[in-house]
């Protein structure tokens, strides 16, 4: 959720702190893309005006899942090639910008 670079030594307090902040950002997503899932039924993927805005949230949360959690849960930081360090966070800021969208209507 929060993309971050640090600049310079940062104190493992901070990047401990910031660890802390995106996993919650990320299980708040994952709470949100479940209670949608409930509430919309099989109409999550099929709703006129938000199937697509579904789509794209349930992605962006499953990659979160992928790179937070099932990578360093199956040893592949090592040999990470970084390529979804770019993506995203990417994804993440179109995802802000949507929702920018709907404090402006």
């Amino acid at each position: 959720c929060l993309y971050v670079e640090v600049v310079g030594d940062a104190s493992d307090e901070v990047l401990a702190k910031l660890w802390v902040a995106d996993q919650c950002c990320l299980v708040f997503y994952i709470l949100e893309v479940l209670a949608r899932m409930i509430h919309f039924k099989a109409w999550f993927f099929r709703h006129v005006i938000d199937a697509k805005w579904n789509v794209f949230d349930l992605v962006i949360v499953l990659a979160g899942i992928s790179d937070q959690w099932l990578r360093p849960l199956l040893g592949h930081d090592e040999d990470y090639s970084g390529s979804m360090d770019f993506w995203l966070p990417l994804l993440r800021g179109v995802r802000v910008m949507r929702f920018l969208r709907l404090l402006k209507l």
